[in-house]
């Protein structure tokens, strides 16, 4: 039983966690896309933009908050996630840019926007 406790408490609860904040995290840029998008009426890419920067920034204070020990200021870790997160909205605004003006995707925007949040996920996760 003391293995099974020591495995839950060191290996599963921790990726638990990250998974659920950065499943929340997900979810809100995509609300956030779709209320831009679908209701106002902004552009996809703009959309987008606005999205990806929120879920990013949630990501942050919920991972902080949830999931990591911060070994520097909180204000030094935002910049770096930050940094990390401008690369990323740039490679995923060029893919959706590409998916959307490049192939038969135009028409559908939401599919879009999930096959490149899909490919940046592998993407960071194996860099």
């Amino acid at each position: 039983m003391f293995i099974f406790r020591s495995l839950y408490i060191e290996v599963i609860r921790p990726k638990l966690k990250f998974a659920t904040s950065s499943t929340i995290g997900t979810a809100l840029d995509y609300l956030i896309f779709i209320v831009l998008f679908n209701f106002l009426g902004a552009s996809s890419i703009y959309s987008h933009a606005i999205s990806y920067s929120l879920g990013a920034i949630s990501n942050f204070f919920l991972h902080k908050k949830f999931v990591f020990t911060l070994r520097r200021t909180v204000l030094r870790a935002f910049l770096l996630s930050i940094s990390f997160s401008i690369f990323g909205l740039f490679l995923s605004s060029l893919t959706l840019w590409s998916l959307l003006t490049l192939t038969q995707l135009n028409e559908r925007t939401l599919l879009a926007k999930i096959i490149t949040s899909s490919l940046i996920f592998l993407f960071n996760y194996y860099s």
